[in-house]
């Protein structure tokens, strides 16, 4: 049980490190159906104001992920025996849901957290600001998982981003990552 636990949540922290990856490195504010607008303009603007994502409410910081949650555990209801793979899928939800959460308190002032957050921060249970604030030095190219310390050690140890972007380069997807132009304005 504890072993599953741990496995769906480094999976999870796989997970938010894959979409964040994405959104850092190829997401323009021009893409549609408001995903530019709603997703990639306010990551841009995370990455300038990174406290700003404390200022919305626990609803607007998390829609996007609940939505994708949603998507996520109807494709695993459709496609797989649902009575297997439901504690799993069940289990990698409720830890990703947790991912823009563990994010934003890493950027929330300590004195405004409550004490157990601290604790899991501090205990290295939950992601630790110091490493998070590796994610916030320009160009925004590592350290992109949110919710623990060990998933993104593991991806950088083995140049795991840098592999992905050459082999999607490779298929004709250009790296969009410090662009000058990549606000679209």
């Amino acid at each position: 049980m504890v072993l599953t636990l741990i496995i769906c949540t480094i999976v999870a922290d796989f997970i938010t490190g894959i979409v964040h990856w994405f959104e850092d490195t190829y997401g323009m504010p021009t893409w549609p159906l408001g995903i530019g607008k709603h997703v990639i303009l306010p990551n841009i603007e995370h990455h300038e104001n990174p406290t700003k994502i404390t200022m919305s409410g626990i609803l607007l910081r998390n829609y996007q992920t609940a939505t994708m949650g949603i998507i996520f555990a109807f494709i695993v209801w459709y496609f797989f025996e649902w009575y297997i793979a439901w504690p799993i899928c069940v289990t990698v939800l409720v830890a990703g849901l947790f991912g823009n959460e563990v994010h934003t308190w890493n950027h929330t002032p300590r004195s405004k957290l409550p004490k157990w957050i601290i604790f899991l921060q501090d205990t290295c249970i939950l992601q630790t600001r110091k490493q998070h604030a590796i994610h916030h030095k320009k160009p925004y190219d590592k350290y992109y998982c949110t919710l623990t310390n060990v998933t993104n050690v593991v991806l950088e140890l083995i140049g795991f981003w840098r592999k992905l972007e050459w082999c999607l380069a490779k298929c004709g997807l250009q790296v969009k990552r410090g662009t000058v132009d990549r606000r679209g304005f």
